[in-house]
């Protein structure tokens, strides 16, 4: 069902598979090519075809026109384009680390004067990046918001609100000259 095997495969290997030996191949290649040529014939779905949640919008009230950095696992354009979508931000950038390598390389990500916060997501990412993300992002200030779970818009809601708000609402209320209603 993951539409990155469909786009993984071009077609004319995907029609070599399809007459190979091997039943089970036949069966999920052709199964992927029926799904790619019927996802591909419909309207692909618009930003404003969502329907958010309360707790998405108060999200997006604390963060749109900003940036956040999201640290752990590889990124993903599909799911950058949700987060982006969701929260109205003007950037996500998804740091790509090396395990057990330096974690140098989200340290100015993080600094930016348009990075409203940074997201860790704990089960993609080891320990000893968590630690320094968190250690970065305190000593400019901002809030550093751990996913215990996935990171789908919903969750990032969820978890944000829960750690971070008061600290994103005091850098708004800053900003803005204005608090941010609730």
């Amino acid at each position: 069902s993951d539409q990155r095997f469909a786009s993984a495969i071009p077609e004319a290997a995907a029609r070599v598979i399809t007459t190979c030996d091997s039943r089970t191949a036949v069966e999920v290649v052709s199964h992927i090519l029926k799904r790619s040529s019927r996802s591909t014939s419909k309207k692909p779905a618009t930003p404003t075809d969502r329907q958010w949640s309360d707790r998405v919008l108060k999200a997006r009230r604390l963060l749109q026109g900003r940036q956040v950095v999201i640290v752990g696992g590889e990124p993903r354009p599909d799911a950058i384009e949700r987060i982006k979508n969701a929260f109205e931000l003007d950037r996500v950038e998804w740091v790509r680390l090396v395990e057990h390598g330096a974690g140098s390389a989200m340290r100015a990500p993080i600094a930016r004067p348009e990075t409203a916060c940074v997201i860790v997501i704990i089960k993609l990412c080891g320990h000893h990046h968590a630690d320094e993300a968190a250690a970065c992002a305190k000593a400019v200030g901002k809030p550093c918001v751990y996913l215990t779970g996935g990171y789908n818009p919903e969750q990032i809601a969820e978890s944000l609100l829960q750690q971070a708000s008061l600290q994103l609402q005091q850098t708004a209320d800053d900003t803005a000259g204005h608090p941010i209603e609730s």
